[in-house]
């Protein structure tokens, strides 16, 4: 029961005990009052009747007698007038009956007033002729006191409403700051630090909520602390102090985990960018312009592959750098190869430099199943080459063999895309995400894309979505995707939980959303029964768009998650403001994870700060029983990859 009705019903209660205690006492004293009336009234009657009656009474003239008795019963209230001899016959005799107007029965039977009887003496000379007996009627007395109750209750009934409402508002403004300390108590369970402004001044609800202000800003400062320890830590771990780039530890793990073969195609490029005569740069100019320099040169990288949305620039050592960039073609690593040489020769004409040779760029394509060391010895064969060929220039390692001879060109796979997108003729697989410790249970199902290629061959999405992205066909891709899901629950997969993944290209289409919207408005599914995940990498450079798309999701009853969390290196503040239902930490961190206690502090850091929110922690990219169990004892809440279930057809 909430405190104001608490109030409200102490507030009928005291009305009710004060209407009962002062309506005993009034009518106790009204009820004396009237008998003494009552009582006053029949005597007063009787002595005036008695000596008005005597003269007759010596003449014995009963006539008179009897009308003088009708006269006063008549005028009067009585209940009863009696006139008798004293030797005790009975003259005349009037009375009349008890019945009450107006005035409940069961009054009259719950308060007895009896009007005590009047007599008087009759004299005849100096003899007693008679006695007249007079007794008036209660039922004025019933009224008055019956109009004394009413009244009363009335009276008291009034005041109560008006009690009420008066105590109504007061303990509506007496509650607000209980309301408020209340919304502050969710918020902070929510992990929203909100601070009372507004404090009352009333001295114990002040100091209660300068308590709560006080107790919100240490948990506060608990959770800022813990997410920028443990932000200082992974970076002390992952990135060069001195560029802000991931570290030769963050790329080793990147491209391992690029290479592994989880089932999903992909391709892409790896370039190694050189700085040269970094040491004699630095006896000439100096460790500071030498840093400059550095710093120049890895703002340069980061630019040209800031559309990419799973590129990763990391600082090897000295001015070497490197770029994996997954999702890409030989012409496209080419162009980017080029420009990054542009880019960098500028800093000789910025001053940066004194010298016009800065630089060398070397690439070398690889594939899902590759070895780390073959894939590096060829872009480091590609850099040797661009040393051949002079400074400031970009040299693309191509394989002497043809890797997939089956495989479409670059033009069969535009006709494969358009057609496929036209027709849409995509196959839906789906890979089971499971709970850490219980495998068998299922949390949710993700969905992956497949294209019939030729003798039953299925293509995966790596092979033709960066096709798809190159002639402007992943957003149309992506809403054929959520129609078929979204149709596939309404019809036959209604108990099966589903996560889709929305790519970054979409989410920059500036309809993209409003359809977005629209058809989640007309489909209508089982709440929670579809999650749509976007990358950090999106999340990061649109994250508004990101979060209109989460507000709209759940707004209809959807879920949101973020995938290839930790790929970034972003901080861990988003997740306060964003509040997915849960994170997919990135494969690369699973590439060493049983030996790697950097990787292991990573994961139970992003656990703690993940669960302090109430969001739910899954591991991509799962393949060993060991990488399994070590993520157990982390914490880990779900687990996905190989080695826990294949994707199958949905």
């Amino acid at each position: 029961m909430t405190l104001y009705r608490q109030i409200v019903l102490v507030v009928v209660a005291l009305s009710i005990l004060m209407f009962a205690g002062t309506a005993v006492i009034n009518i106790q004293d009204t009820r004396n009052y009237l008998a003494t009336q009552l009582e006053s009234h029949a005597q007063d009657t009787a002595t005036s009747l008695g000596l008005s009656l005597s003269p007759h009474m010596a003449e014995n003239d009963k006539a008179l007698m009897i009308s003088m008795v009708d006269a006063i019963f008549d005028r009067g209230y009585y209940k009863n007038i009696t006139l008798r001899r004293i030797e005790g016959e009975v003259i005349w005799s009037r009375q009349s009956d008890t019945n009450i107007d107006e005035v409940p029965r069961w009054l009259v039977d719950l308060i007895k007033l009896e009007a005590p009887e009047a007599t008087s003496i009759i004299m005849s000379g100096w003899q007693q002729a008679g006695e007249v007996f007079v007794k008036s009627h209660p039922g004025f007395a019933y009224r008055t006191l019956w109009h004394t109750i009413t009244n009363m209750l009335w009276w008291f009934s009034g005041l109560t409403i008006v009690l009420l409402l008066i105590a109504g508002f007061a303990v509506r403004l007496l509650l607000q700051p209980l309301e408020r300390l209340e919304a502050q108590a969710i918020a902070v369970s929510d992990r929203r630090y909100d601070e009372i402004k507004q404090v009352p001044h009333t001295r114990e609800l002040r100091n209660l909520i300068k308590a709560m202000n006080y107790m919100t800003g240490k948990v506060k400062k608990m959770f800022e602390e813990q997410s920028e320890s443990t932000e200082r830590l992974r970076n002390l771990a992952f990135k060069d102090s001195l560029t802000g780039l991931q570290n030769r530890r963050y790329f080793d793990a990147a491209l391992n985990s690029s290479l592994s073969d989880t089932g999903e195609h992909q391709e892409g490029a790896l370039f190694l960018v050189q700085i040269l005569d970094l040491q004699a740069i630095n006896q000439r100019l100096g460790f500071d312009v030498a840093d400059a320099l550095l710093k120049a040169a890895a703002d340069i990288l980061n630019h040209c592959v800031e559309t990419m949305d799973d590129a990763i620039v990391s600082r090897l050592s000295g001015g070497d750098f490197a770029i994996i960039a997954e999702h890409l073609d030989e012409e496209k690593a080419e162009q980017i190869g080029s420009e990054i040489c542009r880019r960098l020769m500028r800093l000789h004409a910025e001053d940066m430099i004194d010298t016009e040779s800065v630089c060398l760029v070397g690439v070398a394509m690889y594939s899902t199943g590759m070895s780390y060391g073959d894939v590096l010895s060829r872009a480091d064969n590609a850099l040797q080459t661009a040393r051949t060929q002079g400074v400031n220039t970009c040299s693309v390692y191509y394989a002497p063999e043809k890797m997939k001879d089956d495989m479409p060109g670059r033009q069969e796979w535009q006709e494969i895309v358009r057609d496929a997108v036209a027709s849409e003729k995509i196959i839906l697989h789906a890979q089971n995400v499971t709970d850490a410790n219980t495998v068998e249970t299922i949390l949710h199902r993700e969905i992956l894309l497949r294209l019939q290629g030729p003798d039953n061959v299925l293509w995966t999405a790596g092979m033709f979505l960066p096709v798809a992205e190159q002639i402007g066909l992943a957003r149309e891709l992506d809403q054929i995707v959520i129609r078929m899901v979204l149709a596939a629950v309404a019809s036959r997969l209604g108990d099966q939980h589903l996560a889709i993944n929305i790519s970054a290209t979409s989410l920059h289409q500036i309809d993209f959303i409003a359809w977005f919207e629209s058809i989640l408005k007309q489909t209508g599914v089982p709440t929670n029964s579809v999650v749509f995940e976007v990358s950090e990498s999106t999340l990061v450079r649109d994250l508004e768009s990101v979060h209109r798309l989460a507000e709209i999701a759940r707004a209809q009853g959807y879920g949101f998650a973020v995938d290839h969390f930790g790929r970034g290196m972003t901080a861990f503040g988003y997740l306060k403001s964003l509040r997915p239902d849960y994170v997919k930490i990135d494969g690369l961190y699973m590439t060493d994870l049983v030996n790697s206690q950097d990787d292991q502090f990573f994961v139970s850091s992003l656990c703690k700060v993940a669960h302090s929110l109430d969001i739910t922690v899954i591991a991509e990219a799962v393949e060993t029983d060991a990488q399994l169990k070590v993520l157990q004892n982390l914490g880990v809440d779900g687990v996905q990859g190989f080695g826990i279930a294949r994707p199958v057809p949905l």
